[in-house]
């Protein structure tokens, strides 16, 4: 995983919060924007900048305050808008969905998408990364921008994924099996509701392993979902709707790949912000067998021996970081860590395929990437709101693998 861009992006998010830019082109500014035909056209007689990552004659770029505005939430938490600006009006702007890391260079702004990684010249900023082609890989997306009262605040549904060209039918029956799954507002997979939203059509699919063609059915039952979730969300808030937006968005992209091509890493990205500045934002990571479909687990990886001790040292890990963050840890687990005790915080979760489920607890799958295996911990697993995801990776060079990476 490309450690940098998490920390580059995390810097850039809190430089951004902190202060405006020095050359703020007009602190009065503000956004407009009307729906035409499902987009949100806007208006740019309205901008508010936060900080200025480029500047070279005539040419600017800033990005926004109005999308950087909440202190609770960094930049990984929400889209960012980043808006060039030549002889100091605002002519056009590039919107990142959530939870893309991201760096800017004095040459071009890098946006990480896991295996490529998009390099972006700040003097032709596109609209979109969907306008961007990746070499062996397309993006297939849908927005959704609705308001609910003629005061409200524009709100989206989004979804992005970056798949290769030829992709088999069983990534998309997984895709949509997981964001079903993190769907809050849903009520779970039917064969009325979903094309395929099954794991055992998941598992048929897999072993199948035939190309798809249903990357249309993925993007039309999100068009279904944020129908309903605006109608939903009207309903429930009534006329109070007029003080709220809510962005609600899902990000599917690789973040590994082994040099002989059979695995793969993809990162499945939730993202939730609403009005009452409260919301969420879980990442999970899942290697495939790309000849097999199937996701690699600790079996896969470990004999039973090995796969408890690299439990032992992801417990120790997880013990660690409790401690650190003020969470109670018991102290017969504190002088002899149980391997289990870095499972059992999320028993009650549902698996498949959020979690896997090991003896009598329930991990993270665990996740190939260059440096290790990564376990990945959502909100509330292992600590409070506040402390948000934890991310604990166990070295190669300190267990030993049934499956080499």
């Amino acid at each position: 995983m490309k450690k940098s861009f998490y920390i580059m992006a995390a810097l850039f998010a809190a430089f951004a919060l902190c202060c405006l830019a020095d050359d703020n082109p007009n602190s009065d500014y503000t956004v407009k924007r009307e729906r035409v035909e499902g987009k949100c056209v806007e208006d740019y007689s309205g901008f508010e900048p936060a900080d200025t990552l480029y500047q070279r004659g005539a040419v600017m770029v800033c990005t926004d305050w109005a999308y950087l505005n909440d202190a609770e939430f960094s930049v990984l938490y929400e889209p960012v808008r980043i808006v060039t600006f030549q002889e100091g009006k605002p002519v056009r702007a590039l919107r990142l969905e959530s939870g893309l890391p991201w760096m800017a260079s004095d040459e071009a702004l890098l946006v990480d998408l896991g295996i490529d990684t998009l390099r972006l010249p700040w003097e032709h900023l596109p609209e979109s990364i969907d306008e961007v082609p990746v070499e062996g890989y397309k993006f297939s997306s849908y927005r959704q921008y609705f308001r609910n009262c003629k005061d409200a605040e524009w709100s989206n549904y989004a979804f992005l994924a970056l798949l290769p060209a030829e992709h088999p039918e069983w990534l998309d029956c997984f895709m949509l099996l997981v964001l079903e799954e993190l769907n809050e507002d849903g009520e779970g997979s039917t064969e009325e509701t979903s094309p395929f939203a099954k794991y055992e059509q998941y598992l048929q699919l897999a072993s199948a392993h035939s190309l798809s063609a249903a990357t249309d059915k993925v993007l039309e039952k999100q068009r279904e979902v944020a129908f309903d979730f605006s109608r939903s969300f009207f309903e429930g808030y009534g006329e109070d709707v007029e003080f709220w937006s809510y962005v609600k968005e899902y990000v599917v992209n690789p973040v590994w790949k082994s040099a002989d091509g059979r695995l793969a890493t993809y990162r499945f990205c939730f993202a939730t912000k609403n009005g009452t500045r409260h919301g969420g934002y879980e990442d999970y990571y899942f290697t495939f067998d790309l000849q097999t479909g199937r996701i690699i687990g600790l079996q896969d990886l470990f004999t039973e021996e090995e796969c408890e001790h690299c439990l032992t040292l992801l417990s120790r890990k997880v013990l660690d970081y409790r401690k650190q963050i003020g969470e109670f840890v018991p102290e017969e687990l504190d002088n002899a860590p149980d391997w289990s005790c870095s499972g059992f915080f999320e028993k009650n979760l549902i698996t498949p395929p959020l979690t896997e489920e090991y003896k009598e607890g329930r991990f993270p799958f665990p996740a190939l990437t260059d440096e290790g295996l990564l376990f990945n911990y959502q909100l509330y697993w292992i600590g409070g709101f506040a402390q948000g995801k934890a991310s604990f990776v166990v070295p190669y060079d300190q267990v030993k693998m049934k499956l080499k990476p």
